[in-house]
């Protein structure tokens, strides 16, 4: 016989909710960090999210996700030096 929510002690409810309120502020501090840029050479134009037109051959900082999102796509290539050129 599983316990039903009602049968559940009254600290187990505490030290749930308690969980879940960590939980949310783990989340919140993740998402308030800055996310790492890395830069790209843009080899077809594109289009920020703003509408702003990005022209080919021009290097820009955009984070890690779109980075691998437009070198996936064929639209861009890393325009960060290999170990050992710097």
């Amino acid at each position: 016989m599983t316990a039903k929510k009602q049968d559940l002690p009254e600290g187990n409810m505490t030290e749930a909710a308690a969980k879940e309120a960590a939980a949310k502020e783990a989340a919140a501090k993740e998402a308030a960090k800055p996310k790492k840029a890395t830069p790209i050479k843009v080899v077809r134009d594109i289009w920020d999210d703003d509408g702003t037109r990005i022209a080919k051959g021009e290097t820009v900082n955009v984070t890690v996700e779109v980075a691998k999102k437009l070198i996936g796509e064929k639209k861009a290539e890393r325009a960060d030096p290999l170990p050992g050129e710097v």
